[in-house]
């Protein structure tokens, strides 16, 4: 989305152009609604299949022990075209520079990210996949295949940009993209529109 600098968006280049086609051709074979009400209807074995997170493995066998789903990865243009690309969400963990405690801040940092402590955490929620690489080599998951095609999908997913002004940056990207899906706009002009709104936050 962003150049490598950080300095320049490039949502309307004409890979992100062909990604966004893509996702505008899979609304012919589903439906367009929230995020929320698409597992809803997951759950209550009212639509085939999902793009959502890990949180859901937690939800259906809580709610819905009934359904016998599979998890794979994000579907790709074609058999050889582009790659399994998701968007890895997650938290950071950030130390304050004006803090008066820097090293014990780092620390703790250090040890919520250790290994056997993320894990302790995600198990414990129920919803969430481990930050430490190690965690898929757990006999926790070991028998979880869910779950571990998430560490697999993860190998080749993208975190949103570093930037103080990501979400002001992510409104402005979700409401392109729904633009250029209920036909609005076309999806050239939607990205395009879309990067120079993007490119005042970045100068």
């Amino acid at each position: 989305m962003l150049s490598a600098d950080n300095k320049q968006c490039v949502i309307d280049s004409p890979q992100c152009i062909q990604a966004v086609e893509f996702y505008k051709r899979l609304t012919q074979y589903g439906i367009v609604a929230t995020q929320a009400e698409l597992e809803q209807m997951f759950k209550e074995g009212r639509l085939g299949f999902v793009l959502t997170g890990s949180w859901l493995i937690a939800q259906l066998r809580k709610e819905a022990p009934e359904i016998n789903f599979g998890v794979t990865f994000v579907p790709r243009p074609g058999m050889d075209i582009g790659e399994n690309i998701s968007f890895a969400g997650g938290e950071y963990l950030v130390v304050n520079k004006k803090t008066a405690h820097p090293r014990e801040a780092i620390a703790l940092a250090k040890f919520m990210a250790w290994k056997n402590n993320t894990i302790s955490f995600c198990q414990i929620a129920g919803k969430f996949i481990p930050s430490s690489k190690l965690a898929d080599e757990d006999i926790y998951y070991a028998n979880r295949a869910a779950e571990r095609t998430f560490f697999d999908q993860l190998k080749s997913s993208k975190f949103s940009p570093s930037h103080p002004n990501w979400p002001e940056m992510q409104d402005i990207l979700e409401l392109s993209f729904s633009e250029a899906v209920t036909n609005k706009k076309t999806v050239r002009q939607a990205l395009k529109e879309a990067k120079a709104k993007i490119d005042r936050y970045l100068k």
